[in-house]
């Protein structure tokens, strides 16, 4: 195979196509015409296995008696385990054809947090998020997996992109909507390949009369033996109008089917990290003054606040109520708004750090005032946790408590890393974003 290649057009799932080729083919390798059916399954898999369960399928919801109670839910983690087996198959197919893009390491942490979170919902471990919020985070991960195993990061690991990367990674799920048609198109109708191929509408004709004919011989071997009905009967029903159900099924599977090919075997179009830095250059334009003036006045701000509330807000950390207080109206009051004014310094340096004319690094005072800041907002943490904690000692732990624990840890994370950016530089997005993953993923196991 030659050594020098040439992509073919924007937007196609081709890559390592031989420069001299007429016409670049629509697919690079043979996993990639693998994938058109592949996806359709993964699509009726998952409206099965995750969206339309019924009760009495051997993969939903079924009580053990003889296995110390669990009530399992195989489906999740069967789905997730087939989600996952086959883009690492897609992709390791592409390697062996000299795929330029190769499999990152990170991509196994979101692994393991996906099949944690799988296996929450199958042993029923949703106590803190719920079964319909866990499904939700299961579907999460799902998508944050695949677009990192696919080279849908920036720079090709987790950053200040997440949201630029997230979106871009579901923008390429839902152009497979028009893409997976288009390969049907390419496989079966493309005259130039035709003799290569050996696939005509013909063939695609009789494999559907096959498949047809099949489904009529599965249906009256089922009625002419009972035991091999029932066999059946755990994944198929063929009695009645439920045979145009599982019609529908099919059909319905198309769709989500198109998602996951766009998802899985699109190509990432991503630009470095170095390119939007410049890029980004051209909107400082806050006068460095202007930014200081700002960040002084939320300085001074929150110096009032303590000034005016340091014995109410610090009585957590010894113990001490304010008078006509109960454990849990202190622990409640002012929690939530403390976390969001942390938020709120956060977004303000975030702009003043991204618009201001001078950086950190060339104006002192601006590093100063963004210091001090960032210090009032870990000590504005402080309080929220002395007030959790408080909380936690005297009732002990439930599953809004952890959430806000969990909460509470992130922030820790980010605060002490944009503290340290200021003086030496760091990545701030990606440590929060691997302990906020990983710890979730964990506390779905509770």
């Amino acid at each position: 195979m030659c050594d020098e290649r040439l992509d073919a057009p924007m937007g196609t799932p081709s890559f390592d196509v031989p420069k001299n080729s007429g016409k670049p083919p629509y697919f690079a390798c043979a996993a990639e015409k693998w994938a058109l059916p592949a996806a359709w399954i993964l699509g009726w898999l998952y409206l099965r296995l995750i969206l339309i369960v019924e009760s009495d399928k051997w993969y939903s919801g079924v009580y053990f008696t003889g296995h110390g109670g669990w009530t399992l839910n195989l489906a999740p983690l069967l789905f997730a385990v087939m989600f996952s087996g086959a883009i690492l198959c897609l992709l390791a197919a592409r390697q062996r054809v000299g795929a330029v893009n190769p499999f990152p390491a990170e991509s196994w942490i979101w692994f393991g947090c996906l099949l944690l979170v799988a296996g929450a919902l199958t042993f029923n471990r949703c106590s803190v998020l719920g079964e319909g919020e866990t499904t939700l985070l299961l579907h999460g991960y799902a998508i944050w997996w695949a677009v990192t195993a696919t080279g849908g990061l920036t720079d090709g690991k987790t950053g200040g992109f997440v949201p630029l990367d997230l979106a871009c990674g579901i923008g390429r799920a839902f152009s497979g909507l028009v893409y997976l048609p288009v390969g049907v198109w390419h496989l079966v109708f493309d005259r130039e390949r035709k003799a290569r191929q050996k696939i005509t509408w013909v063939a695609v004709l009789y494999l559907f009369l096959a498949l047809i004919g099949l489904v009529l011989a599965t249906k009256w071997l089922a009625g002419a033996d009972r035991g091999f009905e029932n066999l059946l009967g755990r994944f198929f029903v063929f009695d009645g109008w439920e045979v145009g159900v599982n019609l529908f099924y099919l059909i319905l599977a198309l769709p989500v089917g198109a998602f996951f090919y766009g998802l899985a075997v699109l190509r990432p179009q991503r630009k470095s990290s170095d390119l939007w830095s410049t890029q980004a250059a051209k909107l400082r334009q806050v006068p460095v003054g202007l930014a200081c003036g700002v960040l002084v006045a939320f300085f001074v701000l929150y110096l009032l606040f303590f000034g005016v509330q340091g014995e109410y807000l610090f009585g957590a950390f010894w113990g001490r109520l304010p008078e006509g207080f109960t454990v849990a109206e202190y622990a409640r009051r002012g929690f939530f708004e403390l976390c969001l004014v942390m938020l709120l310094n956060f977004a303000l340096l975030a702009g003043s750090m991204s618009f201001a004319e001078k950086s950190v690094e060339e104006h002192k005072l601006l590093r100063m005032t963004a210091t001090a800041l960032l210090g009032f907002s870990l000590l504005l943490w402080s309080t929220a946790s002395a007030k959790l904690g408080l909380y936690i000692v005297t009732f002990g732990f439930t599953p809004k408590r952890l959430l806000a624990a969990w909460a509470l840890l992130v922030i820790l994370v980010a605060g002490v890393r944009a503290t340290a950016n200021l003086w030496k530089n760091c990545s701030i997005i990606r440590p929060a974003a691997l302990v906020g993953g990983i710890s979730l993923a964990l506390l779905c196991l509770v």
